[in-house]
């Protein structure tokens, strides 16, 4: 702090001012103090730096140094002056009369530093905003005197910052001079004075647009800037510009923001799609240009929060201007298509049933006020429906009914059946289009609502008219039953007749279990799973061992077994509620496998699955998962699995009927080519095999360093690969053996293997050679290994 040299002087401040505490200020206060009236500047503005950051510990003990502070303001040097500027101003923010006082002063002399001009100006600002309202400006004022000074200052800093405060506070007789400012630097050479410029002209364009209207070339110069982010200000500035009511062509604003929008940040993008939005509020000729413009939008890319601004404001044009449903609309429909975001794709959905319904009410409306009698009902969207033509939008709503997640499949089914209902022409049309995804619907959900439409639109019409307009759909026993008997698959069929039979007979269980249900919760044969005899899949080829996907003393206990078939797989998930206090309704599976399920030609796709509809305490259920294999293809992958349940809590020995929604994650269950084997004995076929398959051998070695012997080795790899032996396990105290390996495939050609075992210093290993009818199938099984 002594020392002679000014810069270690000012480091030395610099660092003990952000150390110090209130224990050591009193030791330190007094070079504090000195350094604010040293004769070197580095010295004085480290001084003043340090007194900004002591005050967080005691503002009353600097307050005492402002008369060293205030002689710090009139120094030549930039720095000090514009930092004793900003500490005089943080030592009197709560003293309004005393800022003023200390403005009114400042304002009369001289200040060389640019900075400290700017942090004037801030000032000056803050104290000009806080004037009454209604308050006028006296023109002797030597603050304002001061602000229309700075606007024409040699630094463009000092001017720009004088020009932004100007037009920020309410419209005044010096506005115009601030604008007119800005409008001057916007031309400047300087990027940085270019941006600020026009990001300032943009925020005060909506209050001054009148003014700002006059230099409309300027802002055209700015619109066509070389640097596309001071370019989509300009337009945005422009689209401002005529919310007072200023014409200008919208259509080269549009064009040129085409080639700009998708280089810039969604932040601005959402300005620009606001300003458009309001200018076509404001006047209605422009709807057809901003609906435009919202198409090309919608078909660039942009984030989630940019996309449904979009969306609103096309829905908000067409509630205020009702003879624009048309074109909003199509737009709507064009963008649903491609629209990454679910949810969007969901509210687009929904929005195009509400549109139908509206058009109904509307049509019904119209007939009355014909009759002359009372509208029986209110429009509360999409008031006006003329010229709205919903039958064109079926192929929109079939492909989502095709491609989309659960909750956009039920939304298209509910606005096709909206449509079905006041459209005769196309009624039969859309229940075919019903009954087709029905059959091939695998959501339980899903298709029990689609049954719903189609028993709207096939029953009696005025009947359908009048249940749906005045109430929410039920999805009754009644409805569920049609589901079963008509709908779904034979086994459901089957099985549903079957609890139909159990339903007449004398009860022994107060249970009433689902198609899907019952389909699970039969009892499983020795060699042939006989929940599966009425699925019409072929004969049992392989059943492989059950695999625990929990631990044993997890409240729901869950193990996997696969049953594999000619042309489909099946997986049995046994799930155990060992809790006492809870039921579970509807538990069901949610598997996931990107290597087998994606792609355009996917090894396996989905064919149904089997709910679990009640699963009480400490009872076991069955869900199963049905997938159909590409024939040629050998599915593997991992199927990540989740259990998902609504859990009731039992409460004096019965469930409540409010329960919640809850899932529970398990193991993931692993496929192979090692699951589409079987064992099969070694006979003369397999040897007359083995020579013909030479040119597909694979050979390989491994060291099997976790078994302890040679027959622990034999018996995990002859388990493992499903494969037969011929010959029985070895003893323990073998040190080689030679054996042969053969299973059947699927497909029912032969996988064959050599394999020798050998112990050397008590570690196992194992020379295989695998030869089967493609070359590809040899390396898979090695690969499993």
């Amino acid at each position: 702090m002594a020392h002679k040299v000014p810069f270690y002087r000012a480091n030395a401040l610099r660092v003990l001012s952000q150390i110090v505490d209130e224990s050591l200020f009193q030791q330190v206060e007094r070079f504090f103090k000195s350094s604010l009236i040293d004769r070197n500047h580095e010295v004085c503005s480290a001084g003043l730096i340090g007194a900004y950051r002591l005050m967080r510990h005691n503002p009353e003990a600097v307050r005492r140094w402002v008369s060293e502070i205030s002689e710090a303001v009139n120094r030549s040097n930039t720095l000090c002056q514009y930092h004793a500027l900003a500490l005089l101003r943080e030592l009197k923010r709560n003293d309004p009369l005393s800022v003023t006082k200390l403005l009114n002063q400042l304002v009369r002399g001289w200040m060389p530093s640019p900075l400290a001009h700017v942090m004037l100006i801030r000032a000056i600002g803050d104290v000009l905003k806080t004037r009454p309202a209604g308050a006028t400006i006296e023109s002797d004022n030597p603050l304002w005197r001061y602000l229309d000074s700075s606007l024409t200052s040699l630094s463009e800093i000092v001017q720009f910052e004088a020009a932004r405060i100007v037009v920020t506070l309410p419209p005044n007789k010096v506005t115009t001079a601030g604008i007119d400012t800005l409008r001057i630097l916007v031309r400047s050479i300087s990027l940085q004075t270019r941006f600020a410029a026009i990001s300032a002209l943009a925020r005060c364009a909506p209050h001054n647009g009148a003014a700002i209207a006059t230099h409309m070339h300027s802002l055209e110069h700015a619109f066509r800037d070389s640097n596309k982010t001071v370019a989509v200000l300009a337009a945005l500035t422009l689209l401002r510009v005529q919310w007072s009511g200023v014409q200008y062509p919208l259509e080269r604003i549009q064009k040129r923001l085409q080639s700009l929008i998708t280089e810039v940040p969604d932040n601005n993008k959402c300005e620009i799609i606001d300003a458009m939005t309001k200018i076509a509020l404001k006047q209605p000729a422009r709807c057809n240009n901003a609906y435009k413009f919202f198409q090309y939008c919608l078909r660039t890319e942009g984030g989630f929060e940019f996309k449904k601004l979009i969306i609103d404001s096309i829905v908000g044009l067409v509630n205020k201007y009702p003879h624009t449903m048309t074109d909003g609309i199509d737009v709507l429909c064009d963008f649903i298509d491609d629209c990454e975001f679910p949810a969007l794709g969901l509210q687009l959905v929904r929005m195009l049933a509400d549109a139908a319904r509206q058009h109904h009410l509307g049509r019904r409306l119209q007939d009355a006020e014909r009759a002359n009698e009372a509208a029986p009902y209110r429009l509360h969207m999409f008031e006006s429906c003329e010229g709205y033509n919903p039958i064109k939008f079926i192929r929109c709503l079939f492909n989502r009914m095709t491609l989309e997640d659960n909750a956009s499949r039920i939304a298209a089914g509910e606005c096709l059946m909206q449509i079905g209902l006041y459209a005769p022409s196309v009624r039969r049309d859309i229940v075919r289009i019903m009954e087709r995804n029905v059959t091939l619907e695998v959501h339980d959900e899903v298709r029990e609502r689609l049954v719903t439409n189609i028993s709207f639109l096939t029953r009696d019409a005025d009947y359908a008219h009048q249940y749906y307009l005045h109430e929410v759909p039920t999805y009754t026993e009644e409805i569920r039953r049609l589901a079963c008997a008509k709908f779904l698959p034979v086994e459901a069929q089957e099985a549903a007749a079957a609890q139909s039979a159990a339903a007449a007979a004398p009860a022994t269980t107060t249970t009433t279990t689902t198609a899907a249900e019952s389909l699970a919760a039969q009892p499983e044969a020795p060699s042939e799973p006989e929940f599966y005899t009425s699925m019409n899949l072929g004969p049992l080829f392989t059943r492989r061992e059950p695999v625990l996907l929990t631990e044993r003393e997890t409240e729901y206990v869950v193990s996997c077994t696969k049953h594999v078939f000619e042309n489909h797989i099946v997986f049995q998930y046994e799930v155990h509620n060992t809790l006492t206090t809870q039921q579970l309704r509807d538990v069901q599976i949610a598997a996931q496998c990107p290597e087998c399920l994606a792609g355009d030609s996917p090894a396996l796709r989905p064919d149904r699955a089997g709910v679990i509809r009640v699963l009480d305490a400490n009872q076991r259920g069955d869900a199963l998962l049905c997938y159909q294999r590409t024939p040629e293809c050998i599915p593997a992958g991992s199927f990540t699995n989740t259990l998902r349940f609504n859990v009731h809590d039992i409460v004096g020995g019965e469930a409540l009927e409010d329960g919640f929604p809850d899932q529970y994650n398990i193991e993931p269950v692993f496929i192979g080519i090692v699951d589409f084997m079987r064992p099969a004995q070694w006979d003369a076929d397999c040897t007359l095999r083995w020579a013909e398959q030479e040119a597909h051998k694979v050979r390989t070695k491994f060291v099997l360093r976790k078994m302890k012997d040679i027959p622990q080795a034999f018996s995990s790899v002859q388990s493992y690969l499903s494969m037969a032996a011929d010959c029985p396990v070895p003893s323990a105290s073998a040190q080689s053996v030679h054996t042969r390996f053969s299973a059947e495939m699927v497909d029912g050609s032969k996988v064959l293997a050599e394999v020798h075992f050998t112990m050397a210093e008590r570690v196992v290993s194992m020379e295989i050679e695998v030869r089967a009818a493609a070359q590809s199938i040899s390396q898979l099984v090695l690969s499993s290994l």
